[in-house]
């Protein structure tokens, strides 16, 4: 199959699953954010197995896709924050492709990858709360620290979930050749 083809046709699936495991929500917050069912995996893979660039791309078309499904937008900087920033970090995880990851093996640099596109994400959350939703949260704890205590309690959650899918699928999913 065409290379090109194969990489439209894997963002595509990429882009459906991602939306379909975001919508088996296992617990939702109160003022935004939950914790679904294997949600980041998708673009985690994609971004291990296609690179950074590709992985980043994905995630900007997931962040956009998610604020039609369910947009929730009071300013432009929290659209972004929320949706295309947000989705685009857990892009980063290509950061950790290289041809350990295509064959399967799993190794230190591509956890540390998925882990820091989770952190990304996580980051782009806090930022969204502590700027503008900070009336939302309890006044006798500092704003920034309020917002990243309300965003761990989802974020991380996934996160787990999502690193240990990975580990669980990297080996069947690398049969599946790129190239």
């Amino acid at each position: 199959m065409n290379k090109n083809l194969k990489f439209m046709v894997e963002g595509a699936i990429t882009l459906a699953l991602t939306a379909v495991l975001n919508s088996i929500v296992i617990f939702k917050m109160p003022r935004g954010g939950s914790v679904s069912l294997a949600g980041y995996v998708p673009i985690l893979l994609f971004g291990l197995r296609w690179g950074l660039k590709p992985g980043i791309l994905i995630g900007l078309m997931y962040g956009i896709l998610d604020s039609l499904i369910d947009p929730y937008v009071i300013h432009p900087i929290q659209y972004l924050l929320d949706y295309p920033i947000a989705y685009m970090a857990l892009g980063l995880s290509g950061l950790g492709c290289n041809e350990e990851t295509l064959s399967g093996k799993i190794n230190i640099k591509m956890i540390l990858a998925c882990v820091f596109a989770v952190l990304m994400r996580g980051v782009a959350a806090i930022l969204s709360g502590y700027v503008f939703f900070k009336d939302t949260l309890p006044k006798d704890i500092p704003a920034l620290l309020g917002s990243f205590l309300y965003n761990i309690t989802y974020i991380v959650p996934n996160g787990i979930i999502a690193i240990v899918v990975i580990l669980i699928l990297i080996k069947p999913v690398s049969k599946v050749s790129k190239k």
